[in-house]
């Protein structure tokens, strides 16, 4: 079985609040998606891993997973995952505020689909924020 990690996206995530923090905030406690993404040398400073992820058209999209950690090192304010560099797949693909964005893993490459907000399930009457897993 293949986790698939899920999470809607918020004004933020698609560059509609012009806020200067970029990609996808990537929780500490979810420990399933820190898994999930490549490990990184938390002794150094901002350490960072580029993932290809490849789309359901097989185009291949480089993104940037990183660990802002300079408050653990005394140099600065964050303590943060985030993925970054993915407006480009955003903007192509017409994202909007609302629409989902799923991450997933199979045979060790890394995929990511668009579920643009009218296919997702409104059955559910509790509204998650974050990421979800999914199976």
């Amino acid at each position: 079985m293949v986790a698939r990690f899920r999470k809607v996206l918020t004004p933020n995530d698609v560059g509609a609040t012009k806020s200067h923090q970029a990609g996808f905030h990537v929780p500490k406690n979810n420990h399933g998606l820190i898994k999930f993404l490549p490990s990184l040398n938390e002794a150094i400073v901002n350490p960072d891993a580029w993932i290809t992820f490849y789309d359901e058209e097989l185009h291949p999209w480089e993104f940037r997973y990183i660990y802002y950690n300079s408050k653990t090192h005394g140099v600065g304010t964050r303590d943060e995952y985030r993925i970054t560099r993915t407006r480009g797949f955003l903007k192509e693909r017409g994202a909007e505020a609302g629409d989902a964005i799923e991450l997933f893993k199979e045979k060790e490459k890394y995929s990511i689909r668009l579920i643009k907000s009218r296919q997702i399930s409104n059955t559910n009457k509790i509204k998650l924020k974050g990421w979800q897993v999914v199976y």
